[in-house]
């Protein structure tokens, strides 16, 4: 099996068993801010599906789901439990709580 093709900047961890498919972006940096200058954090047991882009400055709970295609901006904060349908963005400095589906 060959490693999954995707774009990650400096400052980006991932959590444990968080799969992420092929042709993701994660830790984009924000207009104005540079690679690596604001961490992303990805909890654990996560399924980050293909060409969903994260933004740096953002942090993600445990066991978020994402369908394909999905953005997520900057400084937004997601909690545990969450599923981010196809095609979904969620913008600047949202706060999502625990066990939201967002579709």
């Amino acid at each position: 099996m060959s490693k999954p093709d995707f774009r990650s900047f400096p400052n980006v961890l991932i959590g444990a068993g968080t799969r992420v498919q092929d042709f993701c972006v994660l830790g984009e940096p924000a207009k104005g801010r540079r690679p690596g200058e604001d961490p992303l954090i990805i909890g654990p047991d996560g399924v980050i599906r293909s060409h969903t882009i994260i933004y740096a400055g953002s942090r993600i709970g445990a066991r978020l789901q994402t369908g394909h295609s999905v953005l997520i901006r900057e400084k937004t904060s997601i909690g545990d439990d969450c599923s981010i349908g196809t095609g979904s963005v969620v913008e600047f400095a949202v706060v999502i709580g625990d066990r939201v589906r967002l579709h």
